[in-house]
């Protein structure tokens, strides 16, 4: 019978300690809840400070000598400046300046805050070109070029001069297929006066369509577009829905033409330091205990800011590694997504797989194309099959069954299998054939 023994043996183990879970919890953490967490903290520290500097009241922009350079111009053409009652409560204004001040070179943004200003309780724009010119004494050019990326930032229709511009904008915005977006904005551009008057066969005529093409289109305008951005008395469910802020933004690099730049803007919204004045306090005439609170409390602020700071440079350090991977999806659309895992590009940068996983989660990137996409789409293969998808639907001239859609998609170079078109036309919202 063999004996029992003890003895000792050295084992190597990974053991994760309390400032790496601290750090991984704040990674995880959604942008509104990080903010809650950080006013908590500087409303319980004294030894924690808030960067920041003061903002007009008006439209937000920092402030210069006390002056806002942005609503100066308008002050002086005598624009009216509506005051905001509580900082608190962020208007749609807000969030257009905020997304428009991401996308906008700094010269430019005299001009959209401008342009914000002059929109009125429906969203619709009541300046000109020409007067915004000649208000800011900038090129019309100029004016033209940032109201163009007002009109792709805001909800679709918003910074409109009338409700025919209004529809065209929410057609430019909306997913028809070609033919019938040619339609309708050829009926909307040249035919609207007629066709609010019920003169269909008039508009057929001189489109050269048939009367019955002219009704689809008027459907079309009832069901699936307003007449004005924001309707008067709509409910804050149906109320237009502002994009996601982005977290972060990929921009060309200044320098290098092919390349691309990625900032955290989370940074410039939460900028916390250790309180200079806490550091150069003089303890010598405080008590042991009141020592120790001091060093607790300078201890706890650096390891927040820490903290943070690894927050902002992990997720930008994945960003630019994903972008890198993703450069056709990034300047082409879905369409251009190559299979990328969380794995593969924890594995690239020596992180773990989870760590890229909270860093890209719940998070949003605004393009060079202005477009906002969630940072989780860079690693879903799924988008361009649903992109394809929906293409699909939209071309068919007789509802195709999830076969027959997989043999289309076969041909865009999609091989799936019908239960998985069958899986992805239900994320889709898309009824089966029979429905359809």
């Amino acid at each position: 019978m063999e004996a029992l023994s003890l003895s000792m043996a050295p084992q190597v183990e990974l053991r994760a300690n309390a400032a790496l879970v601290a750090s991984m919890e704040l990674l995880a953490l959604p942008a509104a809840e990080l903010e809650e967490l950080v006013e908590q903290e500087l409303a319980a520290n004294p030894a924690l400070e808030r960067l920041e500097s003061p903002q007009c009241r008006s439209c937000g922009a920092p402030l210069e000598g006390g002056r806002c350079l942005d609503c100066a111009p308008r002050r002086q053409a005598g624009a009216e400046l509506p005051e905001r009652e509580s900082p608190s409560e962020p208007t749609l204004a807000d969030a257009l300046l905020a997304d428009l001040r991401l996308q906008l070179a700094q010269r430019d943004q005299r001009i959209a805050s401008y342009l914000v200003g002059s929109l009125d309780e429906h969203g619709f724009l009541r300046a000109e070109i020409d007067e915004v010119a000649a208000a800011l004494d900038v090129p019309a050019a100029d004016v033209a070029r940032v109201l163009s990326v007002l009109q792709e930032t805001a909800p679709p229709g918003v910074a409109a001069h009338d409700v025919r511009e209004c529809l065209l904008l929410q057609l430019d915005r909306a997913e028809l297929p070609q033919e019938e977006y040619a339609l309708a904005r050829a009926v909307v551009a040249d035919g609207l006066a007629d066709l609010a008057r019920g003169r269909y066969a008039a508009v057929a005529a001189a489109l050269g369509v048939a009367r019955s093409r002219v009704l689809e289109v008027r459907d079309l305008i009832r069901t699936q577009l307003r007449p004005f951005p924001i309707l008067p008395g709509t409910p804050a469910w149906a109320q237009p829905v502002v994009p996601p802020s982005p977290e972060v933004v990929v921009r060309a690099h200044p320098e290098r033409p092919s390349a691309y730049e990625v900032e955290v803007v989370e940074r410039r919204r939460i900028a916390v330091t250790v309180s200079p004045a806490y550091l150069q306090l003089d303890q010598r005439g405080l008590t042991k205990s009141e020592r120790a609170v001091v060093g607790e409390q300078l201890a706890e602020a650096r390891a927040l800011v820490d903290r943070l700071e690894r927050r902002w440079a992990t997720i930008k350090l994945v960003v630019e590694q994903v972008v890198e991977r993703q450069r056709d999806f990034v300047e082409h659309g879905s369409r251009e997504l190559r299979p990328l895992t969380r794995r593969a590009v924890a594995a690239e940068l020596g992180l773990h797989e989870s760590t890229v996983g909270r860093a890209v989660t719940g998070r949003h990137a605004l393009l060079p194309s202005r477009r906002v996409v969630a940072l989780t789409d860079f690693f879903d293969d799924g988008v361009a099959v649903r992109d394809a998808l929906r293409d699909a639907v939209a071309a068919e001239r007789r509802p195709l069954s999830d076969g027959e859609l997989a043999c289309a998609l076969a041909h865009d170079g999609f091989t799936l299998s019908r239960r998985t078109v069958a899986k992805y036309r239900a994320q889709l919202g898309i009824p089966a054939h029979a429905r359809r």
